[in-house]
Order: structure tokens, then sequence, then C-alpha cells
């Protein structure tokens, strides 16, 4: 037996009708669009960027503390500090990122292992971080140990500005 096309139209609105909810099923029967404003959740959103550095570590010869400074520069924050070495045979290396208003470096003291020629007790270390927009951000500066995981200590927590 064949169908008519308003039999058909009427099964797909009974079918549609059982679907949707009671207000938009008595809209649908009734052959009326249920097109509504819907309120949405706000979503919190957050993405984690590396960020592009260049820099320099030097050795000294004296026992200095840790200590760091930051400054805004156009579309970068430099970073100057001195890292108090707990081995006598380490060498630094760093990372950067940024989340939101909230930049985080961290400095890290590595094994320099065969490449050791020289025992110092500190390096001082200039860091610049790339690229990033005018604003202004919260700069967080961690010194931390390869091979010691959850062991880093924070020498900085600042405002700067970038231009």
């Amino acid at each position: 037996m064949r169908r008519t096309t308003a039999a058909r139209s009427a099964a797909l609105a009974a079918l549609l009708a059982a679907a949707l909810p009671a207000a938009a099923g008595a809209q649908v029967a009734a052959g009326r669009d249920s097109a509504a404003p819907v309120a949405l959740r706000p979503l919190d959103v957050t993405a984690r960027k590396q960020l592009r550095l260049s820099g320099r570590f030097r050795p000294i010869r004296s026992a200095g503390s840790a200590v760091a400074r930051a400054d805004g520069r156009p579309r970068a924050i430099a970073v100057h500090g001195t890292f108090a070495n707990p081995g006598l045979c380490q060498e630094l290396g760093a990372a950067g990122d940024r989340t939101g208003p909230v930049v985080t470096l961290v400095v890290e003291a590595r094994g320099a292992g065969s490449r050791c020629s020289v025992a110092f007790r500190a390096s001082t270390y200039a860091v610049t971080l790339h690229d990033l927009p005018a604003g202004t951000f919260t700069v967080r500066v961690f010194h931390a140990w390869r091979g010691r995981p959850g062991q880093r200590e924070m020498v900085l927590d600042t405002a700067v500005t970038v231009r």
C-alpha cells in the first residue's frame, strides 16, 4: 500500500515530536518552526604556547645567589639572572611558555658530562622570550635541576609590560 505525501509528513512529524522536548514537539506537531534561542554555558579555554627564546649562559667562579629580573621589550621579555649551581659541573638550558597572561621561564641545570673542563659555582644567564603581543604579563622564573623531578625554586614572580 502506498502512503500519500500527507501521511508520510504526519508520520515524520510524529517521530520528530517524540524526539524533541515537549514545547518543541508541540510546535512541530502544529507545523511551526521550533527554532528558539538556547542559552549556552560559557567555556573556559586556555592554550599553552611554547615561546621562541634566545640567550646565553655564562659560568662564573664566585658563588652567586639565585636572583632574576625581567624587562619588557618590543614584542619580547628579557630575563637576566644568576643560578647557583648545586654541583660543580653543570650547564644551563631554558624553556619558556605562555598560558594567557602568564609567561613562565624554567632555567634548568644539567650535568655537563664529558664537556666539563672547569668547575663553576654559579652561572649568569640572559634569555629573551620572543613573539609576545603587547600587554602586561605575569612573568614567573623557576630554577630547576634535571634528575630532581618536582624540585624547582621560584626566583621571580612579577608583572612586565611588553610594548
